[in-house]
């Protein structure tokens, strides 16, 4: 008995706070580092207490989440926490079949420093992938965390 109450509150939460679904992505867990690929050259570190490490090897660096279950209508934000050893602009991507650069969005990293980014992407429904290239060709780039979620509902708006 006691189960199934707790159950049908979560069920009630998630229901009436739908942000409380969204994607999070705490790179300091092994778990969430372990569903992203590492594409495209670059190689993973192992993820310590400040996420996951990549190291950059290449001319076109980039890693991709695992699919997502993203609202089919409206916009999503994604919020990151990001360093560059390097610096410069890097680029997010959403996709399903592959990206593309019209479905993509520039960000700049400061260089050795923490930097959060919140990049508005339309809603393209489940099975949408999203893409990060780091700057540079060479260098470290760290990830603490990635979160998706419906615009408006964790108290972040489009301009």
């Amino acid at each position: 008995m006691r189960i199934a109450s707790s159950w049908a509150l979560l069920l009630a939460h998630a229901l009436l706070h739908p942000e409380a679904a969204a994607s999070d992505f705490d790179f300091t867990r092994r778990k969430d580092a372990a569903e992203w690929e590492p594409s495209h050259d670059v190689a993973f570190l192992p993820a310590t207490t400040l996420g996951l490490g990549v190291s950059i090897q290449g001319a076109d660096p980039f890693f991709t989440s695992p699919p997502l279950g993203l609202p089919a209508t409206g916009d999503v934000m994604v919020e990151a926490r990001v360093r560059s050893e390097v610096g410069g602009f890097a680029q997010l991507f959403w996709f399903k079949q592959g990206a593309s650069e019209a479905n993509s969005i520039h960000f700049r990293c400061r260089t050795n420093d923490w930097t959060d980014v919140c990049l508005p992407i339309p809603a393209t429904g489940d099975g949408t992938r999203i893409r990060l290239d780091p700057p540079g060709t060479h260098g470290r780039f760290d990830v603490a965390w990635v979160r998706l979620s419906p615009v408006g509902s964790r108290g972040i708006h489009r301009a």
